[in-house]
């Protein structure tokens, strides 16, 4: 196979979240970066009285941890302050959506149930601001999330594509 030409990198991603699933936030600008853990399974083994090798078998998946690391800034529509919104919410729900290749890559990814149907991600780690008088760059917090699993779909820019943060209704 020859070298692609087509790789891309992930420094114009897009993210955004919402607490409904239908009205979505960009949070891009206050976002960092988005870590996904590799999804696992159960599995099981047993070894047979024959052969050399056991005999391995796949079960569930497990959840998928997300987590993410974002600008702590309290401006109403940016990330944190949305964060802060679903903190005592019961469950702490969140959906989740990104676009690695940004508006122009092919796809994006959402938090979805076990059917690939839209789901809010459960917020499972929560970060609280701390100051530092030696540091005086922009102060970052991560949080986490739990999700059935991510699911890819064809990436439409929604009207949350704009340059200021703000909500809009696409699905």
């Amino acid at each position: 196979m020859p070298q692609t030409t087509t790789a891309i990198n992930t420094v114009d991603a897009v993210v955004e979240i919402s607490t409904n699933g239908t009205i979505w936030t960009n949070v891009s600008g206050s976002t960092n970066k988005v870590d996904v853990a590799p999804q696992t399974a159960d599995s099981g083994m047993a070894a047979s009285l024959e052969g050399q090798y056991k005999i391995v078998l796949a079960g569930k998946f497990n959840p998928v941890d997300i987590t993410v690391t974002i600008l702590f800034t309290e401006t109403a529509a940016e990330a944190y302050e949305i964060l802060h919104g679903q903190k005592n919410v019961a469950g702490r729900p969140l959906y989740l959506r990104y676009a690695p290749g940004g508006y122009n890559g092919a796809y994006r990814w959402y938090t979805g149930d076990s059917n690939g149907n839209k789901a809010a991600g459960r917020i499972t780690e929560f970060p609280y601001p701390n100051a530092n008088s030696d540091e005086a760059g922009p102060h970052l917090v991560v949080f986490k999330l739990q999700a059935t699993q991510l699911v890819r779909e064809n990436n439409q820019p929604s009207p949350s594509a704009s340059v200021s943060p703000s909500a809009s209704a696409s699905a």
